[in-house]
């Protein structure tokens, strides 16, 4: 206690230099002024906590090929390092064997063993004396393939439909399960009246089960569905144009078996069509969902809704920076370049006579801008688009099916920031129509990039194009595996990083409209 009219201490002890305070503790400060005269100020109070507890970090994944491994992971708020520990055998824990000091959001293990099966798992730190160490994020199943990913001569195909009948794989959306070793795909399944459906099977395409994950909803509430998963929750989360509740925008979210589903109105008061063809990321940094949309109720221009991961607390953020009606067609490609924290948004600009345009935004959608990223091809040359980020050379790597070069699958690379832009045409000999809505992966060991179209060349059987990251030496592949004529509408492709295989999950109309999986 300080004596505010003599500025005597009563109690407590008197500092004249840096203070250690405890971690994870209040401190409690008085404090007053005196001068040469003996004068004093009144006594100032403060309090202040020094918190050093880390999250884990989440959005961790892992891809093995030959004698190496490369781990990547979503950004930890104030972490000023990240460890990578691994073994072949589980659990891993911090006394295995790890690599230190990684200040990136990326590393890649070396000197392993090959065809061998690791486990991998990632701490964040920032540092603190006594505390800033995060538990281990969830553990990642790895194996270290000697084939590389999209090399093998031959694959497979599985009617994964589960019973369901005609219809039920339309639009298909998938992303893999690696805590439980399972593929999940959602779909508009027309067969249970456009309602969205999970089917869940073994990573072979074995054992698949269905379910209804509507909740109640009615008729086509499962219109264009986009997934992922919130691995700190262990849920599946599920968007869709619910046109049971006039074209708005629908979260879903169940447990990853599809069971304890709820739904929520996630449309933040925009009116009907407000939420056509969505696209899905999660911003790790806030723990936000982030959705972007075609706004029909808002001339057709990019609409973000952003919510908390139950689907509470969203907000609408109109993202257009100023471009015009239809500023945005069919699907947008969406992606998070987490080092700068920005939004980055690919849309087909039909303001703009078709070509592809970048958003750029904050994350919470502020502070937006917009880039012709068309490097100088023509009207309609954004068709169908999508976008990755090559991490190993910080680009920007958007694919369309560009109609000023006869629909052939175009790769625009840029800048993260959208500027220094440049087109190569990645048909690799395939024809006209050939780059029909494509899928995109990377694989960071080989420095690869695979992307999957419905090749309307090859009767719309789903191709598989692989090339360097800058778009050069690119080959072709038939991955249709005997199935006929329109076996690769809408196609999502996968690393599946347990088995190092290439999956691919289609609308197989040559299968009664069913959904297909295609390992190679």
């Amino acid at each position: 206690m300080i004596l505010g009219t003599t500025g005597n201490i009563t109690s407590g002890s008197l500092y004249s230099s840096a203070i250690t305070p405890t971690d994870v503790a209040t401190t409690y400060l008085k404090f007053i002024a005196r001068d040469n005269a003996g004068n004093t100020t009144t006594v100032s109070n403060e309090s202040y906590t020094i918190d050093t507890t880390m999250v884990a970090p989440t959005q961790v994944s892992a891809l093995g090929t030959g004698t190496e491994i490369f781990v990547q992971w979503a950004p930890v708020p104030n972490a000023t390092e990240y460890r990578v520990y691994y073994s072949t055998s589980s659990p891993v824990t911090t006394s295995s064997a790890s690599i230190t000091g990684i200040s990136g959001l990326y590393h890649t293990i070396t000197g392993l063993a090959s065809n061998t099966t690791y486990y991998v798992r990632v701490d964040a730190r920032n540092g603190a004396v006594g505390g800033g160490v995060s538990a281990l994020s969830g553990e990642q199943t790895v194996f270290t393939t000697t084939v590389p990913v999209g090399t093998a001569i031959s694959g497979g195909h599985f009617d994964i439909s589960a019973g369901e009948g005609a219809n039920s794989g339309t639009s298909p959306a998938a992303v893999v399960d690696t805590a439980t070793g399972k593929l999940l795909v959602v779909t508009n399944n027309g067969a249970n009246n456009s309602k969205p459906s999970l089917f869940r099977c073994n990573l072979d395409g074995s054992s698949c089960t269905h379910t209804d994950i509507s909740v109640g909803q009615g008729t086509d509430s499962g219109f264009s569905v986009t997934v992922v998963i919130d691995s700190v929750s262990g849920k599946l989360l599920v968007v869709t144009q619910n046109n049971a509740n006039n074209g708005k925008l629908s979260l879903f979210r169940c447990n990853l078996d599809g069971t304890n589903c709820t739904h929520t109105d996630i449309s933040a008061g925009q009116g009907t069509n407000s939420g056509q063809y969505p696209r899905t990321v999660i911003d790790s940094i806030f723990g936000k969902l982030l959705v972007v949309a075609i706004n029909g109720a808002n001339n057709n221009k990019p609409s973000l809704y952003r919510c908390n991961l139950d689907g509470t607390s969203c907000t609408h953020t109109d993202i257009s920076a100023g471009q015009g009606t239809n500023s945005i067609s069919l699907s947008p490609g969406v992606v998070i370049d987490s080092v700068s924290a920005k939004l980055l948004v690919v849309t087909c600009n039909n303001a703009n006579n078709g070509k592809p345009g970048l958003f750029r935004c904050n994350l919470d959608g502020t502070n937006c801008t917009h880039t012709d990223i068309s490097a100088s091809q023509g009207t309609n040359s954004g068709q169908w688009p999508t976008a990755i980020i090559d991490t190993g050379s910080g680009k920007l790597l958007a694919f369309t099916s560009n109609g000023a070069n006869g629909g052939r699958p175009g790769l625009f690379r840029c800048n993260l920031d959208g500027t220094g832009c440049t087109h190569t045409d990645v048909s690799a000999g395939q024809g006209s129509l050939s780059g029909t809505s494509p899928s995109a992966v990377i694989d960071p060991i080989s420095g690869k990039i695979l992307f999957v179209t419905m090749n309307q060349f090859n009767d719309s059987k789903p191709g598989l194009f692989r090339c360097d990251a800058d778009g050069t030496n690119c080959t072709y592949t038939d991955v249709s595996m005997g199935q006929g004529i329109n076996s690769g509408l809408r196609p999502t492709v996968l690393i599946e990083p347990i088995s190092g295989k290439l999956f691919v999950v289609t609308m197989d109309v040559a299968n009664n409209t069913k959904p297909s999986l295609f390992i190679w």
